[in-house]
């Protein structure tokens, strides 16, 4: 009985405990309007809602954030959570931005190679027809990714 109590005693004092941290997983949500917001929260049923990839308790890097929801104020079409979440946003976009960089200066160059083959005199008709086919596939995905 006495082992009994004591893990009861033991059990009610760390729930009595404030938590001070807890890993989350980060969601995006989107509003119709267009407005983004991350949190650990699930969002709105209004909203779209997508997990961000590498967060949660059995991802990698995974966010730690406070136990209590941060003060939700409004900085434009953006909710700002806080600092810390903040500088997340701040992080992904710049990631997203290099990235999609990336991905424009390789649609040039595929471009670039491709125009080649299609400028050799010795370029056989089968050869001329692909490259024309994967000018027009790279073009397509340039103006899908918003390259200028």
């Amino acid at each position: 009985m006495r082992t009994f109590l004591v893990a009861v005693a033991t059990f009610a004092a760390g729930m009595a405990l404030p938590a001070t941290s807890v890993h989350a997983a980060l969601y995006k949500c989107t509003s119709p309007d267009g407005t983004v917001v991350f949190q650990t929260r699930a969002c709105d049923p209004s909203t779209k809602q997508e997990p961000v990839q590498g967060s949660g308790p059995t991802g990698r890097g995974v966010a730690t954030v406070a136990a209590e929801p941060p003060a939700r104020k409004t900085d434009g079409r953006v909710v700002v959570l806080d600092d810390k979440v903040v500088a997340q946003n701040r992080a992904v976009a710049d990631r997203e931005e290099v990235q999609r960089r990336d991905r424009c200066a390789n649609y040039q160059a595929n471009i670039a190679q491709q125009r080649a083959v299609l400028a050799e005199a010795k370029s056989t008709t089968t050869a001329r027809k692909k490259a024309a086919d994967e000018i027009a596939i790279q073009e397509r995905r340039q103006k899908d990714d918003g390259c200028a």
